[in-house]
């Protein structure tokens, strides 16, 4: 448990402790600690506690309380809460879930944001998609970021981000051209400097200024690791369809599964 010590303001923590009356110099002390971090205060002189953003305590407490369903449960793990639709005429706009003054995630009527550096499944987790759902990649990868789609980590080659590369036999990866016999490989974009930071097997990724014309198909080009619009013909060559460019400085990397060789 955790208590405050009202001589040094200080949170501390213990396994026992013994219960004693709240005396009127414990009261001071509060009111004391409470002026010195120039807490707000009532006309009436009591103090009002509030949370980080100015919002008081007693009137959020009191209006979730308000919408709280008569089928709230408490477990061994906590409360279970029911609140309404949050946009259905009452004081509810959204909820938030914050730790370290940070908001991670947000539900609203149609919209969950995770703002989470990772949202992680455990083992044997199934996600599961309704009647008419989609999952939606972001059309733009940002600048410096690892694109956006499936991507998988595995062995730890030092790669180049940007760079087409294959698997090989031996689980690690290496730059491909279309003369190469690995073109027809397991083939997969760099998103970073090592292999483990995730390899983009499937989705959107950033090529600056790529001179690319939208929409056209792009293949796997004689230079190793490179993308090419124009299709391979040279003898013993591959041609395989790596993705589309969908903006200046965007493509979508979706690697066909079948391919042609050039006798």
């Amino acid at each position: 448990h955790y208590f405050l010590n009202l001589e040094t303001g200080r949170r501390i923590h213990s396994y026992n402790w013994t219960e004693l009356p709240i005396s009127k110099s414990v009261i001071d002390k509060i009111h004391q600690i409470a002026l010195s971090e120039k807490q707000p205060r009532y006309d009436n002189g009591n103090i009002i506690f509030d949370y980080t953003n100015n919002i008081n305590i007693d009137e959020v407490e009191s209006d979730i309380d308000n919408h709280i369903e008569d089928d709230t449960t408490i477990n061994d793990i906590g409360y279970e809460i029911l609140l309404p639709d949050t946009e259905n005429n009452d004081d509810i706009s959204i909820i938030k879930f914050v730790t370290v003054g940070s908001t991670q995630m947000s539900v609203d009527d149609d919209l969950v944001v995770v703002n989470a550096g990772e949202f992680s499944l455990s083992t044997n987790t199934d996600l599961t998609l309704g009647s008419a759902s989609q999952i939606q990649m972001s059309a733009s990868a940002a600048t410096g970021s690892g694109g956006s789609g499936l991507s998988i980590a595995v062995g730890s080659t030092t790669v180049t981000a940007g760079t087409v590369y294959a698997m090989s036999s031996f689980g690690s990866w290496i730059t491909v051209a279309n003369t190469s016999a690995n073109a027809i490989r397991l083939l997969a974009v760099a998103t970073g400097t090592s292999s483990n930071s995730g390899m983009l097997t499937h989705g959107v990724f950033r090529k600056a200024s790529h001179g690319y014309q939208l929409g056209s198909p792009l293949y796997l080009s004689s230079t190793s690791g490179t993308f090419t619009t124009t299709v391979p013909t040279a003898t013993n060559s591959y041609a395989r369809v790596l993705g589309y460019a969908i903006s200046s400085d965007d493509i979508y990397f979706c690697p066909d599964n079948t391919w042609v060789k050039n006798n």
